[in-house]
């Protein structure tokens, strides 16, 4: 059967309209990430963020529950990359080849296209250093994390929670530590720093470290 025009317009709309939630969130993002950097993340209200992403306060509210969750929006799709890979693959067996392998796609795509959708390197470096100068991001960043940790445990059989819960608490630390070596050395100058290969770097120390 031919597909219409009104059929394919119709099946456009939900694409728009991701599309448009997805800007609207990074928008906002971006505007609690900047006047964080301005001027301190205690020292900005959700009025002053939603100003200056061109949105209310209402509408702030529509897409985040708080403040915090603005800055710590993974606009880059890590969380996304690895619950892919855990609701794919058999927990029991996952191997963290499999889960290094989802980050470093994430992180090149990051540093590779510094304009796409999914937002450049520096924004992410901003992002982070943001989070680094603010020990109440730390904390609710990890309270996030602990959150979709315990949300990917359950999903799979009880046998395997204990192993795949150390799998992703050791790469949520080696995405950290890596993210930090790349800022440190991009403020020194380095500024064709190599977050991927960073990254397996450290993954590979990580295996060291525990076949010690």
């Amino acid at each position: 059967m031919e597909t219409t025009a009104e059929d394919r317009s119709a099946a456009d709309k939900p694409d728009l309209r991701a599309r448009r939630r997805a800007q609207t969130l990074d928008e906002i993002h971006r505007a609690a990430v900047s006047l964080s950097e301005q001027r301190g993340f205690d020292n900005v209200t959700v009025d002053e963020i939603a100003a200056r992403a061109g949105v209310s306060p209402r509408t702030f509210f529509r897409y985040f529950p708080t403040k915090e969750s603005a800055v710590l929006h993974d606009r880059w799709g890590f969380n996304q990359a690895i619950e892919s890979v855990i609701a794919t693959a058999d927990a029991a067996t996952l191997r963290p080849a499999d889960i290094e392998a989802a980050t470093e796609h994430v992180l090149g795509e990051v540093v590779d296209n510094p304009v796409a959708a999914s937002g450049n390197a520096e924004e992410m470096a901003r992002t982070f250093r943001v989070i680094t100068l603010t020990p109440h991001l730390q904390a609710a960043m990890l309270t996030e994390w602990n959150a979709r940790t315990q949300a990917a445990i359950e999903s799979v059989e009880p046998g395997a929670r204990l192993r795949l819960r150390l799998l992703l608490d050791i790469n949520r630390v080696s995405v950290s530590a890596a993210v930090s070596e790349w800022i440190d050395a991009r403020t020194a100058g380095a500024d064709d720093a190599d977050l991927p290969a960073i990254y397996r770097r450290l993954c590979t120390q990580v295996r060291t470290l525990y076949a010690q």
